[in-house]
């Protein structure tokens, strides 16, 4: 079995997730997937037009990841209500794909009960990201999925893996 097999799990904070955007690059098109994770009230376009991505977003919140035996990945919100939902295959030991064939690979990282992930973003998913300002796009969802720098820790699978 491998070792990604279990549920990881972390606070969100909108903040951390501008940070990892700007690392990459996509400051510039923050505003769909900050907008869609911290924001009940406000799209894209409105946000984009804020000097602060993050003021007034909602406060810090519970997600999590499940990675199952059977190759079936997921996300849970603070309710453990299942929020998004694919496949996922190990490709090797420091690397696997969300998503199917058209997924995104990711390399990560487990360290006793510690997942740390990180999206191999391409420059075709990178330009693509640039020239749709207004659209969450594979690069800005990788992004938001792994919350790249940031550390993810297992706890108990329950019904999910």
């Amino acid at each position: 079995e491998a070792a990604i097999v279990g549920r990881w799990e972390r606070v969100h904070e909108c903040g951390e997730l501008l940070a990892a955007l700007d690392a990459a690059g996509l400051r510039a098109v923050a505003a769909p997937i900050v907008a869609g994770d911290y924001f009940a009230d406000m799209n894209a376009a409105a946000l984009a037009g804020k000097d602060e991505p993050c003021e007034g977003a909602k406060p810090p919140f519970v997600h999590s990841h499940f990675f199952d035996a059977e190759g079936r990945f997921g996300s849970l919100d603070e309710n453990e209500s299942q929020v998004d939902e694919g496949g996922y295959e190990v490709i090797d030991d420091r690397t696997i794909r969300i998503g199917g064939d058209r997924g995104v690979a990711f390399n990560y990282e487990i360290e006793g009960d510690t997942l740390t992930l990180s999206p191999v973003l391409t420059e075709a998913m990178v330009e693509e990201a640039l020239a749709n300002p207004l659209e969450i796009t594979d690069a800005t969802r990788a992004i938001a999925v792994a919350y790249p720098g940031q550390e993810w820790k297992r706890v108990p699978c329950k019904s999910w893996c």
